[in-house]
């Protein structure tokens, strides 16, 4: 985890969710919304939070205290 940690305080200020990617993530599980997603490694959550934003539930799991906050 200690590149993780390293990383994490700049992270979320550099990377923002492509909306492209959340679009083609929801094609291809094709699953309607309102169902859960499980988010392994979310890292600061953005793509949790776009997933929930598009109207799933969303469980993000993130190992990294440091990419958590």
């Amino acid at each position: 985890m200690s590149i993780y940690n390293s990383i994490g305080q700049q992270y979320s200020k550099t990377r923002v969710a492509d909306i492209r990617i959340v679009n083609k993530i929801i094609d291809l599980l094709n699953l309607p919304k309102g169902r859960i997603i499980a988010d392994i490694g979310a890292g600061t959550g953005g793509y949790s939070l776009a997933l929930a934003n598009k109207g799933f539930l969303v469980n993000a799991v993130e190992p990294s205290v440091v990419m958590q906050k």
